[in-house]
This record gives structure tokens, C-alpha cells and sequence, in this order.
């Protein structure tokens, strides 16, 4: 039973707050990326 629970508090605490933060750095990273590559092809 404690097991279980523990389990479930592992991901919330864990798992969901590290989702986040990669989340939000990947949409940066797509970002920049974008970013670099429009003034790349612009200079053309």
C-alpha cells in the first residue's frame, strides 16, 4: 500500500515538475534554432 503511494508522490513531485522544465526548454531551443536558421537562409 505505501508503496503505491509513494509511487504516485515520486511522480508528482518529480516526474511532472523535470516534464515541465524540459518542456520549456525544448520550446526554447525550437525556438533559437528557428531563429537561427530564418537568419541563415535570409542572408542569402
Amino acid at each position: 500500500m505505501f508503496a503505491g503511494i509513494f509511487d504516485i508522490l515520486s511522480f508528482l513531485l518529480i516526474g511532472i515538475p523535470f516534464y515541465l522544465i524540459l518542456w520549456v526548454y525544448s520550446m526554447y531551443d525550437a525556438y533559437k534554432t528557428a531563429e537561427a536558421t530564418w537568419k541563415k537562409g535570409k542572408k542569402k
